[in-house]
């Protein structure tokens, strides 16, 4: 070997030759390089031509008296810095000499100083191991944390009706939501749609021929029933009759008096319709349809004189909930007891005095939504009231979730459903509340 051949390597060769001192492996030095290993074989074949040397010992040899490769502890540490692990040449990738006869493997020495270090990272590795399964068994390590379970919204919004409104009746039926009537910022409609809670779309239905506002609807015998309401106008007594399997309107017969933003229930095969306003003022009397005879009768009335109150069924009992008379807004929750005299049962008061309440029940639960207070500023509260604990809760609702006034709201299977509304001006949005949760549990075999 010939001291002074250094300068005829080249800056790639060089490179090469200090790694192949190292201890790289071909596969290691082309992976560092970005090169082919073939590609590394031709530079040896080179290098050791012009060094004349036949071995990569001798070629580590030559790199570290000629101080190519500055001996260091570093330089024999078992790190790899390719992408490659460690490996011995095997015969089909052996490099090849000048001469054509295989080279052989990296220096002893290096070698020596590689299963040294080996040799200590093992011994380490045990005394870890052992010192870990101590503390184990002492209880001393920390337990692992838990990854939190995350949490999924009982809210969940869906698409906006066609037409935004509010004042409007909303009733389920077969599983499906309509929206009816309403206040839009150009007057009151008669718009009709239908929401499929599955596919998620809107569909738009026959139109309701009298447009109404400050109205409620409920479903006896398959068909939806929608009496009087606000027109432009004034108060209507008009009871008009939707049958959903035709697309199409009836009128039947009309109320004894106008009557709007009232409470509306379907209750053992009769419509039943209580409070609301006349058109002069606020009134007591609770009617009552018979879809058989089509006829209306004063069934009985009102502790007092109400409107824009809110009503439901649950548990086989009518409730009736909030409201005004115009001088002061009521707490009241009312539980009416039905038959030929009509007895009232006053329970746990709304937490807060509510009037332009909208009422529904998921379950044995009733919600009230979208009331206002005595100055008429509008709560954004929803209320959950259980009879069988005679107890209200406020729900809790999302951040974004500003709840509208006079909405439309409906308990449909697990989900109470707020359409509509009014928030400044009308609005389209359509929320949905899951109360319950369906839990699948996994049945192994």
């Amino acid at each position: 070997m010939n001291d002074d051949l250094l300068p005829t390597l080249s800056e790639r060769e060089r490179e090469i030759l200090i790694k192949l001192a190292t201890g790289m492996s071909n596969k290691e030095i082309a992976a560092q390089l970005h090169i082919s290993p073939n590609t590394v074989k031709v530079h040896l074949r080179n290098i050791f031509s012009k060094i004349g040397v036949t071995s990569r010992t001798e070629a580590a040899m030559f790199a570290v008296r000629t101080g190519l490769l500055q001996v260091t502890p570093a330089n024999f540490s078992d790190e790899k810095n390719g992408d490659l692990p460690a490996e011995q040449v095997s015969d089909d990738e052996a490099d090849i000499s000048a001469s054509g006869l295989p080279v052989d493997n990296p220096p002893v020495a290096y070698r020596s100083t590689r299963w040294m270090i080996r040799l200590v990272t093992i011994i380490s590795l045990l005394i870890v191991m052992f010192a870990s399964g101590w503390l184990w068994a002492q209880n001393t390590l920390p337990m692992p944390t838990p990854s939190p379970v995350p949490t999924i919204s009982p809210w969940q919004i869906y698409p906006p009706m066609p037409l935004a409104r509010s004042q409007l009746a909303a009733v389920s039926y077969a599983r499906q939501i309509y929206a009816i009537g309403g206040q839009t910022v150009s007057g009151i409609t008669g718009q009709v749609t239908r929401f499929d809670p599955v596919q998620q779309v809107w569909e738009t239905l026959a139109a309701k021929p009298l447009p109404v506002a400050e109205v409620q609807a409920a479903v006896l015998g398959g068909r939806i029933y929608v009496p009087g309401g606000r027109t432009e106008e004034g108060i209507s007594r008009v009871l008009e009759v939707y049958n959903p399997d035709t697309d199409q309107w009836e009128r039947r017969a009309d109320l004894p008096t106008p009557r709007s933003a009232y409470g509306l229930i379907a209750f053992e095969g009769e419509l039943i319709l209580i409070g609301g306003w006349d058109g002069a003022r606020y009134v007591a009397d609770i009617l009552a349809y018979d879809p058989e005879t089509n006829r209306w009768r004063v069934a009985g009335a009102l502790p007092s004189a109400r409107g824009r109150l809110g009503a439901t069924v649950a548990g086989g009992e009518i409730y009736v909930i909030g409201g005004t008379d115009d001088q002061r807004v009521f707490a009241d929750t009312l539980m009416l007891r039905w038959g030929d005299t009509i007895e009232w049962k006053t329970l746990t008061p709304l937490p807060v005095p509510q009037f332009n309440l909208t009422l529904a029940n998921v379950g044995e639960a009733i919600f009230a939504v979208g009331g206002a207070s005595a100055d008429e500023a509008q709560s954004g509260d929803i209320w959950q009231y259980l009879p069988q604990q005679d107890r209200w809760d406020k729900l809790t609702t999302t951040s974004s979730l500003i709840v509208p006034s006079k909405l439309g709201v409906v308990g449909s299977g697990s989900n109470l459903w707020l359409i509509g509304g009014e928030n400044e001006q009308p609005t389209a949005s359509v929320t949905a509340y899951q109360v319950f949760f369906t839990l699948f549990i996994p049945v192994v075999k």
